[in-house]
């Protein structure tokens, strides 16, 4: 159980399992999580996607605290993720990959607007809420605000990144007479 990880006495603020924590989004986030009182449990594959003594840097740095602990495999791998979450017990999943691919496979192979992506992934922010309690965990409308946040800011830097590039290549293709 992830209170039983814990070296001191203190109150557990809340037991986190994170994927991804050798890359640079999820490490930030465990290392703020860990830094907030958390017991941090992470799930990492060193492959070469991008520089793998820079993962490992990262990983050291996680390691310095005795509330981080972590397994080196494959989140393919459904039956051991199983198992480490089994013996781990946290109080909440953090799995990026997820939003990331559910995104890319939205916007890329259905070729959908963005509006309409941001609408399906709220849809599916909303709907995995409310699966929770079937599998043991509880529902929280924070996390259903959180994910509909994170939408919300991605649907607004892309629109702003498109009126940016647009207005580049309006200025740059402006003939003067």
């Amino acid at each position: 159980m992830c209170a039983r990880g814990r070296h001191d006495k203190t109150p557990v603020m809340s037991c986190v399992f994170v994927t991804g924590t050798a890359g640079f989004i999820c490490f930030h986030l465990a290392k703020l999580l860990l830094e907030e009182g958390a017991v941090v449990h992470g799930s990492h594959e060193m492959t070469d996607y991008y520089e793998v003594s820079l993962k490992r840097q990262w990983d050291a740095i996680l390691s310095e605290g005795p509330n981080y602990t972590y397994i080196e495999d494959m989140v393919e791998d459904s039956h051991r993720m199983e198992t480490v979450i089994d013996e781990f017990r946290p109080d909440k999943i953090i799995h990026l990959v997820a939003y990331g691919l559910a995104t890319g496979c939205l916007m890329v192979l259905a070729k959908l607007r963005p509006w309409l992506a941001a609408l399906m992934l709220f849809a599916f922010g909303v709907t995995i809420e409310f699966i929770q309690p079937s599998v043991g965990r509880e529902t929280h409308v924070e996390d259903v605000l959180a994910n509909t946040l994170g939408i919300v800011t991605a649907w607004c830097l892309v629109a702003f990144w498109r009126r940016l590039t647009m207005r580049r290549r309006v200025t740059s293709t402006r003939v003067d007479w």
